[in-house]
Formats: C-alpha cells, structure tokens, sequence
C-alpha cells in the first residue's frame, strides 16, 4: 500500500489494519514460542541419545576386551590339548583294544569340547548384543 492510498483510510479501516496486524503479531509470536519449546525438547532428545550412544559404545568395548580375552583362553586351551594328546599317544596294541583307547581319550575330547562351547557362547553373546545396534543404525 502507498501512502497516497494509506491516507485515504478513514479511521475505522486504519483501526481494522492496526488490529489484523496485531492479531499476526500474535499468532506469529505464539509460533515462535512453541518452535522454541519443540527445540528444547529436541535438544533434550539428541541429548539423551548420545548418551545411550556413549554407554552402548563402552560396552561394545567391554564385550570386545572379555572376547579377546575368551579367544586367549581358548588358544590357551588348544594348547594344553594338543600338548596332552601329544603326551597321551596311545598306542592301540598297548591300549588292550579300540574300546580302551577311547575311554582313555575321552578326558582330552571332554576338555575340547568345553572349550569350544565356551568360545561359541562368547561369540554369540557378542554376536546378539550387536544386531540391535546394526538395525538402529
């Protein structure tokens, strides 16, 4: 609007203009407010998932450290198994029989056997704890 036709208006038109402009000035204000607020809340959120992000990070290193320190224990325990088959090499005609034999290596299969379980429960623990964080991603 020009000034020419801006004082033209009588005074209930420049009263209406005066109240419309209020009545944005308003709604604009209330719209401002309510983004501030959606923006705390926001911040709040981005907040709190870092956080979780930190603590599920810390134990990703946790798991990986007790893995490491599973697969030593296997590699440990593969060890003492070859060295205990090595030092237990039956000989059949000395064993009296097959049936002997096996009983007497029964103990080494045992121990291996235990190991490997352990070993696969570690990497499936660690396996499970890491599929959910893969999905959220």
């Amino acid at each position: 609007m020009t000034d020419k036709e801006f004082r033209k208006l009588k005074r209930g038109d420049l009263l209406e203009l005066l109240l419309a402009e209020n009545r944005e000035n308003t709604e604009l204000s209330r719209a401002l407010e309510e983004s501030r607020q959606e923006k705390q809340a926001l911040l709040k959120e981005i907040s709190g998932l870092k956080q979780q992000t930190e603590q599920r990070d810390a134990e990703i290193k946790n798991l990986w450290k007790k893995l490491e320190e599973k697969e030593a224990d296997l590699a440990e325990l593969q060890r003492e198994f070859e060295e205990l088959k090595s030092a237990r090499h039956i000989n059949i005609s000395e064993a009296g029989s097959i049936a002997e034999a096996s009983l007497l290596l029964s103990g080494i299969f045992e121990a291996a056997q235990r190991a490997a379980d352990i070993y696969l429960t570690n990497v499936r623990l660690l396996g499970s704890r890491k599929a959910p964080e893969e999905d959220g991603e």
